[in-house]
């Protein structure tokens, strides 16, 4: 190469290399990304509702006495049902009494069941039954199905595995179904069967006259459909009777198996920073400088010069729960970390990519001293930044994942059942906690299949340390 020549180049090479030193850096405005996760099923033009009324002779003593909380609550679903707009374009309703060869009834039969006569076989048109509610929960249909079964979930030696095992074919489903339980206790005068020490069955008089709510019976209504229709008709339950439904006497739960929250929150304001921390317009270094999003931001931390020390933060989450899904667990809560850096060398707009190769960046942040406060839904937490975990003069990006795996059970669960013989009362079911507790775990195990559908929260900060 020649003299000149070589001269050219080596100008080339000087000058370009004094333009990137003196251009302006690239910037860019991350989103802290939060997805989507009430992902609607496409809904049929069609609506079939079938109401069963267990007819057996232990759902007597609810029509004993006069207008009991059990004939008020038959009286709401039936006018909810037959009232109501629904979702759907149609509504095909049909009643059934549970236990016979051919349990369809008509609406005045069903008005019935307000009556001693549905129960007590004194009627040819009622014959006396025992009642399998299980079978009530056939395979789901092509369009969308809404089964309620109205019961005192009294099995066969308090056998209720069979039904649980035909609800899990809902839970289990591609659709949006789900399991809801409408919980009353009710006036009664009548018989109570229980099992004695040799497994026979026998029963003892049981009345609640002058007694406590605490003392009435229970009775349950259970929902079984998708689960934008079983919200929809318990909205109309819990206005027109709140007593019944949001109270000591009634409570009104979805076990929902596809997300524990309607949508994903994250942080939008940082309070006010403790010493050695800052919050700028922006994060800069040689390369790149980082801007807030207006919509979903990264919160931008600046560790200032001669902060080692621990900085710790008090931070909180607006959470967005389901109606009438059960209170998260914080126990259950985890994070996940994802800690990205800038690569300029990536094609996309994005151009932070994951990093995995320095483990102490992880550990920069660490969550601890969760609490939930029931009566707004605000998880608060503390989040602590470890200055000594970061190098300095980079800009990093941390995505933190809230997770949650369970749910707090609420005590009316106990209160409400017996197990043994020696718990048992009229005031309470066999085996409803073992029952309940089955779906709630049935729904969290279908859920968990998908990460996503158990992340109830994001953390998004960018953080420099000068």
């Amino acid at each position: 190469m020649s003299k000149i020549s070589l001269k050219k180049f080596t100008l080339a090479i000087a000058t370009s290399l004094f333009l990137v030193s003196c251009s302006s850096p690239l910037t860019q405005t991350p989103l802290c990304e939060l997805q989507e996760v009430t992902s609607t099923s496409k809904q049929s033009q069609k609506l079939n509702i079938s109401v069963h009324v267990d007819g057996s002779g232990s759902m007597l003593g609810y029509v004993k006495p006069s207008n009991t909380a059990y004939i008020q609550a038959l009286n709401l679903l039936g006018d909810t049902l037959e009232l109501s707009e629904g979702l759907h374009k149609e509504n095909i309703l049909n009643y059934y009494r549970n236990g016979e060869k051919d349990p369809l009834i008509t609406r005045s039969e069903y008005r019935k069941a307000q009556l001693p006569l549905f129960y007590d076989g004194t009627d040819q048109t009622f014959p006396a039954v025992s009642s399998p509610i299980h079978e009530a929960v056939k395979e789901p249909s092509e369009d969308d199905d809404l089964i309620v079964i109205v019961t005192d979930l009294e099995q066969d030696q308090g056998d209720v595995t069979k039904l649980t095992k035909n609800l899990q074919q809902y839970l289990n489903k591609d659709k949006q179904y789900s399991v809801g339980i409408w919980a009353v206790k009710s006036e009664f005068e009548g018989k109570v069967y229980l099992e004695n020490a040799q497994s026979n069955l026998g029963f003892k008089e049981y009345n609640t006259n002058n007694q406590s709510v605490n003392e009435y019976r229970p009775f349950y209504i259970l929902f079984v459909g998708r689960s934008e229709d079983i919200e929809y008709y318990f909205d109309k339950i819990s206005s027109s009777n709140p007593q019944l439904s949001n109270s000591d006497q009634g409570h009104l739960i979805i076990f929902n198996p596809h997300h524990l929250v309607s949508q994903l929150t994250s942080i939008k304001n940082l309070p006010e920073l403790p010493a050695g921390l800052d919050s700028p317009a922006s994060l800069i270094d040689k390369t790149i400088q980082v801007y807030q999003d207006t919509n979903n931001p990264y919160q931008l931390l600046s560790i200032l010069p001669e902060n080692n020390d621990s900085k710790k933060l008090n931070l909180s989450l607006a959470l967005s729960p389901l109606k009438y899904s059960l209170p998260l667990d914080i126990n259950s809560l985890e994070v996940t970390n994802t800690v990205k850096i800038f690569d300029a060398f990536q094609e996309a707009d994005d151009k932070f990519v994951e990093e995995n190769q320095t483990p102490s960046l992880k550990e920069a942040l660490e969550i601890s001293n969760w609490n939930l406060n029931p009566s707004d839904n605000k998880l608060t937490f503390t989040t602590t930044i470890k200055p000594d975990k970061i190098e300095s003069n980079l800009i990093y990006l941390y995505d933190l994942n809230i997770k949650a795996s369970n749910v707090q059970i609420p005590p009316w669960w106990s209160e409400w059942s017996w197990q043994s013989l020696g718990e048992q009362n009229g005031s309470k079911t066999q085996n409803l906690e073992r029952f309940l507790t089955q779906l709630k775990n049935s729904s969290l195990e279908s859920m968990t299949e998908t990460d996503k559908n158990v992340t109830i929260g994001k953390l998004c900060f960018a953080i420099n340390k000068e």
